[in-house]
């Protein structure tokens, strides 16, 4: 509900007929009000005014009912005639000044804010600042002139002062009183780059840069002064001396960070142009690094990005991650992170970065889509469901191809989960919107053979799959396993032989299969050395897990 003020201006005397009508329509105004019935409320409140026309809450109430039809004419001008009924309360100037900033009527926040300067010198800064704003230049010079008779200007305040001459190209003036000012305050960068601007636009440039040039050399640490003689360095070719600028620049820790990658950023394409300085550029980074404290995951993203452009994966790799687990959650980053970490199927660093992807708000398909695979590849396969129905979700609506390759994974994982229908029905999903698909052909014959259910279709499947790739030992040992199963034991053995041929490594897998084909095709001695094998990497599966087992 809208608060109403209670403080009253004298005014002449009522009648009791006229307080009598006057109570009634503020009764009526408040109605209104409560039931948000804007119009009816601005109506009545009117009607109270011609009342008392000297209420000054009472306009300070209508400029309320009009801000929130967002009439700004009407609600400037009742506020304003609430604070001339009452300049010295100090709500209804709050108010005004509020008001004509939201609305961006600054001319009229300048005309409070001064009033309020002249009773507290305190609010200087937002009285500037609205001087800034409305280009008044004259008005800061004026006040800030005043305000030296009196006390000596802070540095803040002096460089408003020359930023104010700056404005009116009183150049002159400018180097007048940055000499003088200098001679108290030799340190003051702002003061000195201004000076050199003013001789440039005099037409000193020579002086200009004589001048700074040695203020540079008796700041030699300092990066505001560094990145200003960089102008110079670049219209002469000198890229030795920017790059050991840029030195200076990435160590000075008193420059904010953004601004420091914002040069750095500059000075980038120098090494495009001459491969030779790439070195010292990321000897640079290197220092920029190692100098930053606050906002540093900014400074792990820059460098991470100027590593990724170069193509150079390790380091983006290292430095994107950084950047990440220091709480910086920009989706382009996180892309190509999580880009690096599924090229170099690197499952670990997924399942966890991909968990602080999302809890960072980065809701993305490919995020839910590579966190069922790190999860699938850590043994979590109801992880890797909720994961992957996530993904197909985004993806449905997006990119059917993929969202059939989803389905496809989805059919696999439910498989692994033991509930063979829903295994089922994603495959059949899957096959209905990419029914060429190998993977998906494969993947659906084999968990058929493995139940012994539909062998003909299974068969049938896997042989549309092993058509569009001859040489996939998956594909291969998937049809000869349907052969043994449907009794075809000297087809099977054909095509396991074939396979065995293939210098790839085979899985204890495979090698059931080539054993159990043989066994049925009466190669009983060739099936015990087949087993050998297999007993022989089943027990070095295990011995590598008790070693895995007794470093931890």
């Amino acid at each position: 509900m809208m608060m109403i003020c209670s403080q009253l201006s004298s005014q002449t005397p009522s009648t009791p007929a006229q307080d009598s009508l006057y109570d009634e329509n503020y009764h009526q105004a408040m109605e209104k009000v409560a039931a948000g019935n804007v119009p009816s409320a601005i109506f009545y409140l009117k009607e109270c005014i011609k009342e008392r026309p000297s209420t000054p809450s009472l306009y300070y109430d209508l400029a309320r009912m009009y801000d929130r039809l967002q009439d700004a004419t009407q609600t400037l001008y009742y506020a304003r005639k609430a604070y001339a009924l009452s300049p010295s309360n100090l709500w209804w100037e709050e108010y005004l000044l509020s008001t004509a900033i939201k609305y961006k009527k600054y001319e009229e926040a300048e005309n409070v804010m001064e009033e309020r300067y002249k009773r507290d010198g305190r609010f200087l800064d937002e009285l500037l600042g609205l001087y800034v704003i409305n280009k008044h230049w004259d008005s800061i010079i004026s006040t800030l002139t005043a305000r030296e008779e009196e006390n000596e200007l802070t540095p803040k305040e002096f460089h408003s002062l020359l930023e104010a001459y700056t404005q009116k190209g009183e150049y002159k003036t400018i180097i007048k009183r940055a000499d003088a000012y200098m001679r108290t305050h030799p340190d003051d960068t702002d003061v000195a780059r201004l000076k050199l601007l003013s001789l440039h636009n005099e037409g000193k440039v020579d002086k200009a840069w004589k001048f700074f040039e040695g203020y540079y050399a008796a700041h030699p640490t300092d990066g505001r002064a560094a990145y200003t003689m960089m102008t110079r360095y670049n219209e002469d070719k000198d890229y030795d001396s920017i790059m050991a600028a840029s030195e200076v620049v990435a160590k000075d820790t008193t420059m904010n960070t953004a601004a420091r990658l914002k040069i750095m950023e500059l000075v980038l394409p120098i090494t495009a142009q001459d491969s030779t300085y790439k070195v010292a550029y990321e000897k640079t980074l290197n220092i920029l690094v190692h100098n930053t404290v606050k906002d540093l995951q900014l400074v792990y993203a820059f460098v991470g990005e100027y590593y990724f452009v170069q193509g150079e994966y390790p380091e983006a790799f290292k430095y994107f991650r950084q950047a990440l687990h220091s709480g910086y959650a920009d989706t382009e980053m996180m892309k190509k992170l999580l880009y690096i970490e599924s090229m170099n199927q690197d499952y670990e660093s997924i399942y966890v970065d991909a968990m602080l992807m999302l809890a960072s708000g980065f809701k993305d398909a490919d995020v839910y889509t590579q966190l069922g695979l790190a999860a699938h590849s850590k043994g979590l396969v109801d992880e890797a469901i909720e994961a992957i129905e996530s993904a197909a979700g985004m993806s449905r609506s997006i990119s059917l191809e993929h969202y059939g390759q989803l389905m496809s994974f989805l059919g696999t994982l439910y498989h692994e989960s033991g509930d063979d229908k829903r295994s089922d029905m994603c495959f059949e999903q899957a096959l209905a919107i990419i029914p060429d698909d190998a993977s998906t052909l494969n993947n659906y014959a084999y968990f058929l053979a493995l139940r012994k259910k539909d062998l003909d279709r299974a068969l049938m499947m896997s042989g549309r799959a092993l058509m569009q790739d001859r040489e996939n030992d998956s594909y291969m040992d998937t049809y000869a396993y349907i052969m043994l199963l449907k009794g075809r034991n000297d087809e099977a053995l054909k095509v396991m032989e074939k396979l065995m041929a293939m210098e790839v490594e085979h899985s204890i897998e495979v090698l059931e299969h080539y054993r159990d084909i043989l066994n049925a095709c009466g190669k009983k001695a060739e099936a015990i050395d087949v087993q050998k094998k297999i007993d022989a990497l089943k027990k070095a599966g295990e011995n590598s897990k008790e070693q895995e087992t007794s470093s931890m």
